[in-house]
């Protein structure tokens, strides 16, 4: 019996364009999930914000993003294979285990794939939420990047401030004051004149 994994290869492969087409919409879709656990933290919306480039790019910026659905897909496709093995060593206890229903038959196989597709949807979202959180975490820590920024004001007027960066999306620069944990301050790239980092220091931050 050829697994669900093993037809949607074959499929992917018979069509070159889909199956970019797809990958695309797949690194929009981590994209889209990863901005919104991490700037959602701040209670800002990153789709409101956010260019269809600052998804696609994301999951590259983020490797773990990328690697956790890596690891996720072999980890299906190995319980794919456990799960054939099982029905052609023991087909009456598998039989058992899934309720009388018949292995061969469309509805079970139907019912496997989408069991398959919701649990890999659920923890792709899990492991995003996860990686997010981590990254946020890190804004607390000395490691955060500190930024001064020569903003534009009324006129040819310069102020600079000192920030923790948090990110940039669209044309919004995220930054957010060091004794602020969570508030954070969107300012248009237009008034900003100019970005200073910050050496790093040893320490944590308000």
């Amino acid at each position: 019996m050829t697994s669900i994994f093993d037809k949607v290869i074959g499929f992917l492969k018979s069509d070159a364009s889909l199956a970019l087409t797809m990958g695309y919409v797949l690194l929009i879709s981590l994209g889209i999930l990863f901005n919104q656990f991490y700037y959602g933290y701040f209670d800002i919306d990153a789709l409101a914000y956010s260019e269809l480039t600052d998804f696609l790019v994301t999951p590259l910026r983020q490797p773990l993003i990328l690697g956790f659905f890596v690891a996720n897909a072999l980890f299906f496709y190995l319980l794919s294979i456990i799960d054939e093995w099982w029905l052609r060593r023991f087909p009456k206890f598998y039989i058992f285990l899934s309720m009388g229903m018949d292995p061969n038959s469309h509805g079970y196989r139907v019912y496997k794939m989408f069991s398959y597709l919701f649990a890999g949807i659920l923890y792709v979202v899990i492991g995003v939420q996860v990686i997010a959180q981590r990254e946020i975490g890190k804004l607390r820590k000395a490691e955060a990047l500190q930024v001064d920024l020569v903003l534009k004001v009324e006129k040819e007027t310069l102020i600079q401030k000192r920030h923790v960066l948090i990110g940039k999306i669209g044309n919004f620069l995220i930054v957010k004051a060091d004794t602020s944990r969570k508030v954070a301050i969107i300012y248009p790239m237009e008034n900003v004149f100019e970005i200073r980092m910050v050496h790093k220091k040893a320490g944590r931050l308000k």
